[in-house]
């Protein structure tokens, strides 16, 4: 096939230029291969979203190799360039940062790994529901940092403990109504965002804070037990600079996303120590499952939070040290790139389940439909 056929007035030539740069991209960041090769040889990956460029990027910084034998311009133009043009998508960034080598694998790589559609599945929810976690071999992949902390390498930045931590909570994130008020629709348990919200406001147990400088004088001020909430599109923390102002608390309350029970930033908040106040269903689909008092501090339901948000208060300082240097363990045993890829090369699972977002959340509602 010509590049000529590329040109064909029928065929986007933006789309052909991208893929241009994809290769390219590729071709200098793959200019030294390593004796560690990942194969995607999956027909549909790009349905596994940002999940998937994590994942990608977890094996590039543990000194993989990532080919993907079937990628051409016929799938960059209809899987990718397509779908995922939305800046905000963070899918994209595998090309942008050319994580993918379109080379064959050398015959002298020693290890290679292979992602196939035998073995990993975007059916992350149905096992929990079903509970057959013993039917199978499986491995739950966790979720990540949001992708601009391992794209811009602020994922383990060096966050210097403070000798001043407040005794509060933390929290920063999106509160538009239009977005996660749809997650009372969804099968889960857990309660949503905005919820949790509402009920501590009427609670009164929330410091109205309404700008980042008010937020900067309460963190660096002597007032201490409070509920602090941000929205994150009003009051906008750099990322190069979040981790270092969750450090600053002891406590991060961990709220729901849009459809589903996982966000982010319970391991960005995990990555330094700050002990989650978490629902039990949340807490139940962490892999391995958070536990009461010893890494995490669990509520059942609305009333029980306002308890334990007392509770949390009231802990002693070698309770609190001890809280979080177990929070901490529970990051670095499970769910930084190397404990996750080493998990995933030497577990010998049959199955492997990734999250899929809305369309995990779609599998799951359609087998508890066929369920009942």
């Amino acid at each position: 096939m010509t590049i000529l056929k590329y040109f064909d007035s029928k065929i986007p030539r933006n789309a052909f230029l991208e893929y241009l740069k994809v290769k390219l991209k590729s071709k200098i960041a793959n200019n030294k291969k390593t004796d560690k090769a990942l194969i995607i040889n999956v027909t549909s990956p790009e349905i596994y979203h940002r999940y998937l460029y994590g994942l990608l990027k977890f094996f590039s910084l543990e000194g993989y190799t990532i080919y993907f034998p079937s990628f051409n311009f016929d799938y960059f133009k209809k899987k990718v360039h397509s779908r995922f043009k939305p800046a905000w998508n963070y899918h994209q960034l595998i090309y942008h940062e050319g994580l993918i080598s379109f080379d064959a694998v050398p015959e002298k790589t020693k290890n290679i790994f292979e992602l196939n559609d035998a073995n990993l599945s975007p059916d992350y929810f149905t096992p929990y529901f079903k509970n057959c976690f013993s039917e199978k071999n499986s491995f739950h992949i966790p979720i990540g940092m949001h992708p601009k902390f391992y794209s811009e390498n602020h994922w383990d930045q060096k966050v210097k403990e403070s000798t001043d931590i407040k005794k509060s909570i933390f929290m920063v994130g999106n509160f538009r109504k239009d977005f996660y008020s749809d997650f009372s629709s969804k099968p889960f348990q857990s309660i949503g965002r905005i919820e949790v919200f509402q009920h501590l406001k009427n609670e009164n147990m929330i410091k109205e804070i309404n700008s980042l400088s008010k937020f900067y004088d309460f963190l660096d001020g002597r007032e201490d037990m409070a509920c602090v909430i941000l929205n994150s599109k009003k009051n906008h923390i750099e990322i190069g600079e979040l981790r270092k102002v969750i450090s600053r608390f002891y406590f991060y309350l961990a709220l729901p996303g849009a459809v589903m029970p996982f966000s982010h930033n319970i391991i960005e908040a995990l990555s330094v120590g700050s002990i989650l106040i978490i629902h039990k269903e949340y807490a139940k689909m962490m892999s391995p499952e958070l536990e009461h008092l010893k890494n995490a501090i669990i509520y059942d339901d609305l009333p029980d939070l306002t308890n334990k948000i007392n509770l949390a208060y009231g802990l002693r300082e070698e309770e609190l040290l001890n809280l979080r240097r177990n929070a901490k363990e529970y990051y670095d045993l499970h769910l930084t790139p190397k404990a996750v890829v080493n998990k995933i090369i030497n577990g010998n699972y049959d199955i492997m389940y990734l999250l899929a977002e809305h369309h995990s959340v779609e599998i799951l509602e359609k087998n508890l439909d066929k369920a009942d």
